[in-house]
Order: structure tokens, then C-alpha cells, then sequence
């Protein structure tokens, strides 16, 4: 019976796609320092913000 819930809040708090976006802001440096490889990390720091996002 458990499960059966936990499947059922899963299908509750489900998102698209789109919603996700909003929360991609690719990478946060700390004290603005500049970052050598920020253009080449920037698309994986935006999927890893949506995972939190999401």
C-alpha cells in the first residue's frame, strides 16, 4: 500500500519541461573570480540545476 502512495505523489508533483528552464542559471562562481572554463561547463550546470529544480 505504500507504494501505491509514493506513485501516486509522484504523479501528483510531476513538471514539463519548460517549468524546469526557469530555474537554469548555468554556473555560480564564488566572488565573481573568473572562471577559465565557464563557457564549456555552463550547459552541464544548468541540467544540474534542474535536477534541483525538478
Amino acid at each position: 500500500m505504500v507504494w501505491i502512495l509514493c506513485l501516486l505523489g509522484l504523479v501528483a508533483v510531476s513538471v514539463t519541461a519548460n517549468q524546469c528552464d526557469n530555474h537554469a542559471n548555468g554556473c555560480s562562481i564564488p566572488f565573481n573570480l573568473n572562471y577559465f572554463y565557464k563557457d564549456l561547463f555552463t550547459p552541464s550546470c544548468n541540467k544540474h540545476d534542474i535536477c534541483y529544480a525538478c
